[in-house]
């Protein structure tokens, strides 16, 4: 785990973890997240996760039913036709997506 604090170690490690995983989540959700970015470099694959609707196993499955297409997305509702997400979780996903076409 990185340490953020000298003292860090003096506070519960389970509580500390659950606590970065919620504010992991608040900021991926606030500022959203460039799909096509994230599906070309491998080292940022781990935001998905933090996504609303989202788990660590369905961004893994996201991530290679997304490049098993071959193409970068220019729409979110190709998402929805390309049948990469169910309709419940698309709609959860759809407004922390951006969608930017180089």
């Amino acid at each position: 785990m990185l340490t953020l604090d000298p003292m860090q170690k003096l506070v519960n490690q389970a509580r500390l973890s659950d606590g970065l995983e919620e504010v992991n989540i608040q900021v991926v959700n606030e500022i959203g997240v460039d799909f096509n970015l994230i599906i070309e470099h491998e080292h940022t694959h781990c935001l998905l996760q933090f996504l609303s609707g989202l788990g660590p196993r369905m961004s893994k499955r996201l991530i290679s039913k997304t490049k098993s297409l071959g193409k970068k997305l220019h729409t979110r509702g190709e998402m929805l036709k390309s049948n990469l997400l169910q309709s419940g979780v698309y709609m959860s996903l759809v407004p922390f997506i951006k969608i930017r076409i180089p």
